[in-house]
């Protein structure tokens, strides 16, 4: 054997370095993949309600093609004077004066009307409007045909155009109206986007601009939440792959939303979670509304004692070393 090692050692000594060379090189790869990624800040990401996933949880994800980076961008809070809100007010056919007004120590003024079945409230910053009618004192007219689709939609837009709610730069994507309250009203429903990704708060169930119109024509509610104002781009990141969602899963996702809206979410604990679609959007939050962040939106079943119910999870889509812990 030695005198085989003695005979062949210059082939050895090649061979042993090809392996150090080829060990280098990965080792080289490696730590170029790692220096790859930018040195930029970490991002503060606003504290996500809901429950996270339990370790012990079975979940299989769907196979889909990621983009590679996105950039985040900067806005400021959309704000109303007392004096605009007033004349919103009016417009809704309310007095001008306030019922109430009301401060809170995060958001400061809100702004409340009372006139009959109806109210109305306003957040001064961020802009948050709810206008509503309570059905046990005054419900919507059953007789006649509901507006058609196109035609609500058209007279959201109006409303948004005509009472200064549209966001420059910002596109209002139009769901599918759906007819609510026994049929007697159409349900209009919108989502904002920003250069063709969707904008999103932490309430996964509803659009962040709804409204509500009867047969009458006449608008019974309205829901806007687009409390910011026109993204400006700033530096890109790199974002999460399948392989890194996964990994981040338990750490850093946040089941929003658990079965049907009835229920508790927090009640019910996922033995199996299926996710069957994974989108990006900018997430946006009154709390931090200076900023729309890249989140990746899970949309699934979970399998729980009481059966499967649909789950809705949301997870920072920038890659872990940026989301700040």
């Amino acid at each position: 054997m030695m005198g085989f090692v003695k005979k062949n050692w210059f082939l050895f000594l090649i061979t042993a370095s090809a392996v150090l060379l080829l060990f280098l090189w990965i080792q080289g790869r490696s730590r170029e993949r790692k220096e790859d990624l930018p040195d930029l800040p970490v991002i503060s990401y606003p504290k996500l309600p809901g429950q996270s996933v339990l370790t012990s949880t079975q979940v299989t994800f769907v196979s889909t093609v990621l983009p590679t980076q996105m950039a985040v961008y900067k806005t400021s809070p959309r704000a109303m004077t007392p004096l605009q809100a007033k004349v919103l007010a009016k417009t809704f056919g309310f007095p001008e004066e306030p019922s109430n007004i009301s401060q809170d120590a995060t958001f400061g003024d809100y702004y409340l009307w009372l006139s009959g079945s109806q109210s109305l409230s306003i957040r001064l910053s961020p802009l948050d409007i709810s206008l509503g009618q309570d059905p046990s004192l005054a419900s919507p007219p059953t007789e006649g045909d509901l507006p058609s689709e196109q035609t609500g939609i058209d007279f959201v837009k109006n409303v948004l155009t005509l009472n200064d709610l549209d966001v420059s730069g910002v596109d209002f994507a139009f769901e599918k109206t759906v007819s609510v309250f026994n049929d007697s009203l159409l349900e209009v429903s919108a989502d904002p986007t920003f250069d063709k990704i969707k904008i999103v708060d932490t309430n996964p169930k509803t659009p962040l601009v709804s409204a509500y119109l009867g047969k009458d024509g006449k608008i019974y509610g309205l829901i806007y939440r687009s409390g910011f104002t026109t993204p400006v781009m700033q530096v890109p990141y790199p974002l999460k792959n399948l392989e890194e969602i996964k990994n981040a899963f338990v750490v850093e996702g946040k089941m929003l939303s658990l079965g049907e809206a009835s229920e508790t979410p927090l009640l019910l604990v996922p033995s199996q979670i299926s996710i069957e679609l994974i989108e990006l959007g900018l997430l946006y939050s009154p709390e931090n509304p200076t900023a729309l962040l890249p989140v990746y939106t899970l949309d699934g079943k979970a399998r729980t004692e009481a059966g499967e119910v649909p789950v809705y999870i949301y997870i920072p889509a920038v890659k872990s070393r940026y989301v700040k812990k």
